[in-house]
């Protein structure tokens, strides 16, 4: 091997993987050639001994990481513990004065190094603390993190409709995000470019605009699912609505103008639940979900205030939930509620499916006897504890000349 083949290949492992160039230079002695030491740290990066979790153990997945990095150009190093400041811009000053075409992306700048253990945050780019958490929570689930890593890079061609290319250069940036979440030593990536490539349906970018969470993920599930067409065959399910969908049935349930009883039932499928929770109790958030009082037009077109219940008929395996935070008051318009949410290690669903409908009918009318109960029970202490006894005088005789004031 020539020198200059040597310290080409020195300066490709230092750009690749974010180490200096002594060290990069040690290891193909070591190791005796530059693919073996590109083997060598691979086989590190892809399987670092302090993760436990199994999808490490995966080699395909292994491959299409390797292969997104490879793609990307990405510097991706093992998480270490602390940050020295000293020593990220010497390794930043080693990469900027080599002689090398590769360029730094966002997420390999101005973010210091991640402490061992611990994963990889996002940066807040402007009112974006919403779409960072749901991102954040989309990668900790491992079939969708699986599904996203091990797909093919897509390429863009010039044959693409904007449509298509706009779609495969989402799924290309998402890709590059969670590789980076996935193995990258940094404390926290940009996720802007991911971000920046989700438009709605009338062509704009509202990410950052302070929309709705709920709008965020309707659109990131919709992005998902055109982009998985591309790569996945026509006969497989969509593994967005295997995940997330819920399937349910609302019915309506109120009295026309004339005193007979009208019912109607919707079948409706949502990718997550709006909980209304008012003291913190996720059950009650999930009541006040399903049992309702809306407006409705009934069958004749008579206006009035219908019961609305929904029944579960299919819950996925995973269940995303929305918390009502906007309330609006008609004295002072809009505001947001900061109550406290406890959410147990279980939440027992099975109340709310429609299998068991009867059955939980029958308690709910005998939990709001017990709850009426109980209000009349609390109202009673109240009124004893607040029992004052004013002061009183009487006549001990007839004639008026004996008096006892209480």
């Amino acid at each position: 091997m020539t020198q200059d083949t040597m310290d080409t290949h020195i300066r490709l492992l230092v750009d690749k993987f974010d180490i200096p160039y002594n060290q990069a230079k040690d290891l193909i002695n070591l190791e005796g050639s530059y693919e073996k030491a590109i083997s060598y740290m691979h086989n590190i990066y892809m399987n670092p001994p302090t993760t436990q979790d199994a999808h490490y153990q995966d080699q395909n997945l292994d491959r299409a990481i390797t292969e997104i990095v490879n793609n990307y150009k990405a510097p991706i190093a093992h998480p270490v513990s602390g940050y020295d400041a000293d020593l990220e811009k010497a390794l930043m000053a080693s990469i900027q004065d080599s002689n090398t075409q590769a360029q730094k992306s966002d997420n390999e700048s101005n973010s210091p190094l991640r402490e061992e253990g611990m994963p990889v945050g996002l940066k807040n780019v402007g009112n974006t603390c919403y779409a960072n958490s749901l991102l954040q929570a989309y990668f900790n689930i491992p079939l969708l993190r699986k599904e996203i890593l091990s797909a093919p890079i897509l390429q863009i061609s010039s044959d693409d409709t904007q449509e298509v290319a706009q779609s495969k250069t989402f799924f290309r940036e998402l890709q590059d995000l969670f590789c980076h979440m996935e193995i990258g030593n940094k404390k926290w990536v940009d996720p802007s470019k991911l971000l920046r490539s989700i438009i709605d349906s009338s062509g704009r970018n509202n990410i950052g605009s302070q929309e709705d969470v709920g709008e965020f993920m309707d659109l990131f599930h919709e992005w998902m699912s055109n982009s998985l067409k591309l790569i996945r065959d026509e006969n497989q399910d969509d593994i967005m609505k295997e995940l997330f969908t819920i399937e349910s049935v609302d019915i309506l349930e109120a009295t026309e103008e004339n005193g007979d009883s009208v019912s109607m039932e919707n079948d409706t499928q949502h990718s997550f639940l709006i909980i209304d929770i008012e003291d913190g109790d996720i059950y009650s958030g999930l009541d006040n979900s399903f049992c309702d009082e809306v407006e409705w037009n009934t069958p004749n077109n008579f206006p009035t205030i219908a019961k609305k219940t929904t029944w579960l008929r299919h819950l996925p395996p995973v269940i995303m939930m929305q918390e009502q935070r906007i309330r609006y008051n008609t004295a002072t318009g809009a505001f947001k509620t900061n109550t406290e949410v406890n959410f147990p290690k279980d939440i027992d669903m099975a109340r709310y499916k429609e299998e068991n409908k009867e059955l939980i009918l029958n308690q709910r009318i005998e939990i709001n006897a017990l709850k009426e109960e109980l209000k009349s029970i609390e109202s009673d202490i109240n009124q004893l504890e607040n029992f004052r006894v004013s002061r009183k005088c009487f006549n001990i005789n007839h004639q008026g000349k004996g008096i006892i004031c209480i």
